[in-house]
Parts: C-alpha cells; structure tokens; sequence
C-alpha cells in the first residue's frame, strides 16, 4: 500500500467515538535461553512470538484472516530485537556482571492512534532489571543511554545500518499501518455482535450492578447517568477490572451505590458504548435481575419441608411415650382393662 492511499483509508475510517487505541509488541529475555515476545491491541493479546519459526502466531481466529491476506511484518522486526539482543549479549554481562543470578532485559515497541483527531505517537524503548535502559528517538531514528552503562551499547546500536533501516520502514508506515488493520478487523469481525448488559441486585436495600459481558476489546465506555447527565461522583461508582470470559471474550462490572429511595425519585441509566454502538438501560424494579424473591420462595419452601419431618417426628415420639406408660400402667394393674376385669 503507497503512503497517498494509506493517508486516504486513514481519514476515511468510519469511527464514530474518539478513542485512543494502542498496538505494543512487549518481550522479555534471560540469558541465552528465554526470548519471549507478545503483541498487544488496546490491552488485549492478539498474539505472541514463536521464535523457532521466528513469525507472530495469532492468538484469535480473526487474526488467521490477516496473516492469510497480507505478510505479518511485524515480526521482522521482532526477530531484528532478538537478533540484536543475542549479538549484543556479551556486550550487557561485561557491562553488568551477573553475580546476583540472570538478569532481565525487556522492550517494547509500538504506537498510538487517535481515531477522530489522527493524532499518533510512537515509542520504543529498553529496561535491564527493571530500570529505563535505552530509550529510541522514533523521529530521527537514533538511539539514546538512559544510563552511562548503556553508552557503549548505544554507539554500537546506531551504526547498524541494517536494523536502523528496519526500525525506519516500520515507524514510517508499519506501526499505524497495522494498528489500524487490527481495529477494521476487530470491527468486521465483531461489529454485529452487541456485548450483554445486566442490572443486577442482591436485595432490595443493596448496591445496583450494571454489568456488561461479551466484549472484545477494552475500548468500551460503561457509564451511569442521572437524568440524561453523566454520574461523575466517585463516591457514588465503583469500577470493576475487565475479566475474561470462558469463549475468549471479557466482562465488567460498573456499580451505583444509590439507595432505592433515591433512585425511585430521580431516573438512572446504564449506557454502554462500544463498536459504534450505544446501549442504554433505565434502572427500575422491571429491569432488576436479583434472587432476593427467590430466596424468599426457596427460604419458605425451606422451611416447610423442615417443620413438617419434625412435627412428625414429635408426634411419633409422643405416641411412643404414651404407649409405654400405659404399658406400666397395666403392668401394676391400673390399665382400663384390668379394672373390667376385675
């Protein structure tokens, strides 16, 4: 694709919500044992890198579609940091002697995308141990030491040609290029499918759950509403992490902490927006899912399939004590019958 047609596609795409996505490609390495690497679109793993065949290996099906119609280029320049890595190795154990065991090496790369304003931004950057490392100026393409250890290994980064030529082409166009081919993809692939959003409640006096299920991205927007305006009081939500799902999709949980005397007076709303799509559901008693009144049925049902074992256990208890004391009763000659007799 020429640069003239991707800037047309890229101002044509038909987002509805200003959102910033992010696409990152994270790895980690120890020694010369451990290289791992992972791509990551707006928080979510769409893949990870295999690096005996040295390609990215998609995690969903719908990336199978992408790698089957165009080249996963991404993972050339995966494969140039592990590369880099493996021939600059010797260069980090002089430079940081291993006496308290393996030391860690970490990157990342990517870019971010504004989808409304076109804003971008790209980064990449390195850490050993945990601390900021080395540190790429995307623009110029130039290397710079976060420490005076990394100074060497900076001067040597810089006049590779080969990997400066690589890390170019893929800022120059790569990075945007498949951040955006990751959403139209997502977008083609789930844009039908509406996540589900329930209200829930434990009882009547309890907190009010908007919980949504169904989705595949972290680019989804829940939020209460009061009267048509946006409930911004922290003290009056809570938001739940995103967690996955069984099927590979994600939920969350986003509560109002208002009494029903409240929200009986004042009308709330639950809005979801994501993928183009806007959901909404006005809290009343009709849309509540709660097992407080089934609990009450079950709590009474419960409790007459209790009473009525032991009521009969009483009366047979009773009866057994009757019988035996009219049985000594008649043993000392006081039962009925013997008086007749008599």
């Amino acid at each position: 694709m020429s640069i003239m047609k991707f800037i047309i596609f890229f101002f044509n795409l038909p987002f509805v919500y200003s959102e910033l996505h992010t696409f990152v490609v994270t790895y980690t390495a120890m020694g010369n044992q451990t290289f791992f690497a992972a791509a990551t679109l707006d928080g979510q793993q769409i893949g990870h890198y295999d690096k005996n065949t040295k390609t990215l290996v998609p995690k969903q099906d719908w990336n199978e579609q992408i790698k089957s119609k165009t080249p996963w280029k991404v993972d050339t320049l995966i494969e140039t940091v592990q590369r880099t890595y493996n021939n600059n190795m010797h260069d980090l154990i002089e430079q940081f002697p291993q006496s308290n065991g393996a030391h860690t090496y970490q990157g990342r790369h990517g870019c971010s995308w504004e989808d409304k304003t076109n804003y971008h931004d790209e980064f990449h950057d390195y850490a050993y141990d945990g601390d900021d490392f080395i540190t790429l100026d995307v623009k110029k393409i130039k290397y710079r030491a976060s420490v005076s250890k990394a100074k060497y290994i900076v001067k040597k980064w810089n006049n590779d040609r080969e990997q400066n030529k690589t890390l170019k082409e893929y800022y120059k166009l790569g990075c945007i290029y498949w951040l955006i081919e990751f959403l139209v993809f997502t977008k083609n692939a789930f844009g039908g499918t509406a996540p589900k959003m329930f209200l829930l409640q434990k009882s009547p006096n309890s907190d009010v759950k908007c919980h949504v299920t169904g989705f595949y991205s972290n680019n989804i927007v829940i939020l209460w509403m009061k009267n048509g305006q946006e409930v911004s009081n922290s003290a009056l939500l809570k938001s739940g992490e995103i967690l996955p799902n069984e099927d590979g999709t994600f939920q969350r949980t986003v509560t109002l902490r208002v009494s029903l005397q409240y929200w009986r007076k004042e009308q709330y709303t639950c809005v979801v927006r994501y993928m183009e799509k806007t959901i909404r559901r006005n809290l009343t008693e009709e849309e509540i899912k709660s097992n407080y009144s089934e609990m009450s049925i079950t709590a009474s049902d419960s409790s007459t399939s209790i009473l009525v074992p032991i009521i009969v256990v009483v009366l047979v208890v009773s009866l057994i004590l009757w019988w035996m004391s009219c049985h000594q009763n008649c043993r000392l000659g006081q039962c009925f019958h013997l008086e007749n007799a008599n």
